[in-house]
């Protein structure tokens, strides 16, 4: 009879269905309302859109991809092809295996949807025998499950967030485990030895580097900036070939893994899309193990001191970078800032995927730390120094790898907020790692009791004094089994509740991240962009335009639009909806560059309407659209930035006392009144008479912490701005400031936008400060 299977061995499966079960649960039925709430299935990512827009042509022109796309952006267009699209190849793919054999919008969408919160819930799978590998399966269970809910993972995996982040977390965390195991097979490899030349030894470590590498290939085709994890690789490579060198081991398991895994890569770029800053690293990459290699043999056979090894290297390293960068200055140039731009913060930008992980606008704030880990980001801080600790004392060389990974992986997120969702896995096998620890000294996983005596048995002196310690161990069972139940309760309180809640205020993190999506398109915008999709010009010639296969430029020259063609200008986030959703072309993106942001920040934040349509004729822009969050401060001040302005110049944040307590008011100056885009958002362009003028007197103060803030002493409102001019030039001391606490109520007389007409206004409302209603979104057609 072949071998039983025994209950113990399927309580690992179901524990991984289960947890495989909720991260389903979690990211498909709580934001499954706002994806199917309506006639057009949201996603709920920005970017998505871009890639469906991608996926719409692969899948009606099967398996081909329209070499140039003109509805990227206006007037330029966007090549595609240039930046790695296999993301879009996949979701088409699946769309039409899964899909019925005609072309439809909405079974692409339904498909496109659930691919990620699937890819998220495969992650469990290599996690979990990343956890085994490097610790036991029970660090793997836990890791798996600290994964599935950590907040930035799930924001980043819901429903309709067709990016290529989750696609990324899969291809890297499948990446390290085939490493890990490459070098866990080959660790006592000795290629000068006949008997590890054979094929049984090489076969593992041999086959786990080509999968390794086809993973790091795939990665490549994935995401642009893959180099990230080469440079990860690079550094491990670096640190063990050193390590082990100088301890006297053999380096040879290094060489195989490093080698076969950057040729392997290499070879499918080499095949897929010719890049030389990505083909010239992966070349380097391949090529560097075996240098390595050949160094510490050439060393310990000539029996040179060990230090001498990494002494060597970094000379070698330095006049190999002085040949490259004679040769090639751009790509030493390229390197330098892909480090930069990966492990230097920059505290400017208003970008929030791109700001460090501890700055929101510039101000420091630990609260980002808390909603993208709770409390597993602190958690693995304190568990990678023992698992630094242990493998130092114990030598343990397949941890190297797990330290380099999350040390790298940490100081890029501290740098940049985008790369959390990879440090996600990082915190989730840190975290189970401790927490294992934690229940192995409650008593779980130890070694069973001894039985007791037999009675019959005869019984010497020195075994009764055995039986009676035994005894004395039996009654301690009862205290044994409270430190298990006290670990127990503990990790759920300490790890696992905090991403539930409801915590101190109310908050559920997932599911208030998972419920209500953030980057989902309102009711408001679909509407309106299905509007103007119906009720505009074709700026292509007709619809079935959108699905065509067109031709790149030659020579790198300009696409030729026909006449027909004009741009719809937006704040930059929308640009894909309007691609997408409108069939329309937008003037900004989400990939555009920083002069055209600029740009066209400028026309929403200049104060004169000539100049404005100066900026959109040159631009070729026909239609203006503008939301309420754009218009107002939650989104205002990152234009402002952006025109080279900051907020304060248009309103600032002042704090009233309002029974006993301080209440925060935003008070708007003339500078934000007089805004192209408030005087089309808040006005329809018309010409407005002033009213409400307020002035203010407040003194600058500091709270119990030291922060700076004002407060308003005094207020008066006056029929005309020269009034309250007049009230403010009496007083020779104080501070005070003329404007409105009403955005929608000008303190000053406006002058009508002539060139501008108010051509659609969403059924979706919101609120003003009055009582009143606006549209969400409004359209506004030039000339």
């Amino acid at each position: 009879m072949g071998n039983k299977v025994r209950i113990s061995d399927l309580v690992i499966p179901a524990l991984l269905l289960i947890i495989a079960a909720v991260s389903l649960y979690i990211r498909i039925a709580l934001p499954y309302n706002t994806v199917f709430s309506s006639n057009i299935i949201k996603f709920t990512g920005a970017d998505a859109y871009y890639y469906m827009r991608l996926v719409d042509n692969i899948v009606y022109n099967f398996p081909h991809l329209t070499p140039f796309d003109p509805y990227y952006i206006y007037p330029d267009g966007g090549n595609t092809g240039v930046t790695p699209d296999l993301f879009a190849y996949l979701i088409a793919f699946v769309a039409k295996l899964l899909g019925p054999g005609n072309f439809s919008q909405q079974s692409i969408d339904t498909i496109a949807v659930y691919i990620p919160p699937v890819l998220a819930t495969l992650v469990i799978i290599p996690l979990y025998f990343i956890g085994k590998a490097v610790f036991n399966r029970w660090v793997g269970i836990l890791a798996a499950a600290i994964f599935v809910i950590l907040p930035v993972e799930v924001g980043r995996s819901l429903l309709g967030y067709t990016d290529q982040h989750i696609a990324e977390v899969l291809i890297t965390t499948i990446l390290m485990l085939f490493i890990i195991l490459a070098l866990k097979n080959g660790s006592r490899l000795e290629l000068d030895k006949p008997a590890n030349r054979a094929w049984n030894v090489l076969c593992r470590p041999l086959i786990y580097s080509i999968l390794a590498g086809i993973c790091l290939g795939i990665y490549f085709l994935t995401w642009v900036g893959a180099l990230l994890f080469v440079l990860l690789l690079f550094i491990y490579f670096l640190v063990q070939f050193t390590v082990d060198h100088i301890l006297g081991k053999s380096v040879d398991y290094l060489g195989l893994t490093g080698c076969v895994t950057g040729a392997v890569a290499l070879l499918m770029i080499l095949v897929w899309r010719f890049d030389f800053v990505n083909i010239l690293s992966l070349l380097i990459f391949a090529l560097f193990p075996i240098i390595m290699t050949l160094l510490s043999r050439y060393f310990c056979a000539r029996g040179w001191k060990a230090w001498w090894y990494p002494l060597t290297v970094a000379v070698i390293g330095l006049l190999s970078g002085l040949v490259v960068f004679i040769i090639s200055p751009s790509f030493i140039k390229g390197m330098f800032g892909l480090v930069g731009f990966i492990f230097i913060p920059n505290i400017s930008t208003t970008n929030n995927e791109l700001q460090p992980l501890m700055f929101v606008l510039g101000r420091f704030t630990l609260d980002s730390i808390f909603e993208s880990f709770t409390t597993a980001f602190y958690i693995s801080l304190v568990a990678v120094c023992f698992v630094i600790y242990h493998a130092v004392k114990a030598g343990e060389r397949n941890k190297v790898m797990l330290i380099v990974w999350s040390l790298v992986i940490v100081l890029a997120t501290f740098a940049m907020r985008r790369f959390a969702y990879y440090y996600a896995v990082n915190a989730a096998l840190l975290t189970g790692y401790l927490c294992w620890l934690v229940l192995h000294l409650a008593g779980f996983g130890k070694a069973k009791e001894p039985k007791p005596l037999e009675a019959e048995r005869a019984i010497s002196k020195k075994a009764r004094r055995k039986q009676v310690m035994v005894k004395r161990k039996r009654k301690q069972g009862a205290p044994l089994l409270a430190y298990k139940a006290l670990s127990i309760i503990g990790i759920i309180f300490i790890v696992f509740y905090p991403n539930f809640g409801p915590l101190p205020g109310g908050a559920k993190p997932i599911s208030d991240m998972a419920s209500q999506p953030s980057f989902a398109p309102s009711d408001a915008w679909c509407d309106t962009l299905t509007w103007m999709r119906k009720n505009t010009p074709e700026p292509v010639g007709n619809a079935d335009a959108y699905y065509k296969l067109w031709e790149r430029p030659a020579g790198g020259e300009q696409f030729k639009y026909p006449d027909t063609a004009y741009g719809v200008l937006a704040w930059w986030d929308t640009g894909y909806w309007i691609t997408r959703i409108g069939r329309r072309i937008p003037m900004t993106n989400p990939g555009m560059g920083a002069q055209q942001e600029n740009q066209y920040a400028s026309f929403f934040m200049t104060e004169n309407g000539t100049q404005a349509g100066k900026i959109l004729e040159m631009g070729g822009g026909r239609y203006v659209i503008i939301d309420f969050d754009t218009a107002l401060p939650l989104k205002f001040h990152s234009i402002a930035a952006s025109s080279g302005n900051p907020k304060e110049k248009y309103y600032d944040v002042y704090y009233q006392k309002q029974n006993g307590k301080l209440t925060p008011l935003i008070f708007f100056y003339p500078e934000y009144y007089r805004t192209v885009m408030v005087r089309l958002f808040n006005f329809d362009g018309k010409a407005v008479t002033e009213s409400n003028v307020t002035a203010i007197s407040y003194e600058d103060k500091e709270d119990a912490s030291g922060q700076a803030y004002k407060q308003v002493t005094d207020y008066k409102t006056f029929k005309t701005y020269s009034e309250a001019q007049a009230y403010v030039m009496q007083h020779k001391t104080g501070q005070y400031k003329i404007g409105g606490a009403d955005p929608f109520e000008s303190p000053i007389s406006l002058e009508p936008l002539t060139d501008f007409k108010l051509e659609y206004g969403s059924g979706s409302t919101k609120a003003t400060p009055a009582g009143a209603t606006v549209p969400d979104v409004k359209v506004f057609k030039y000339k």
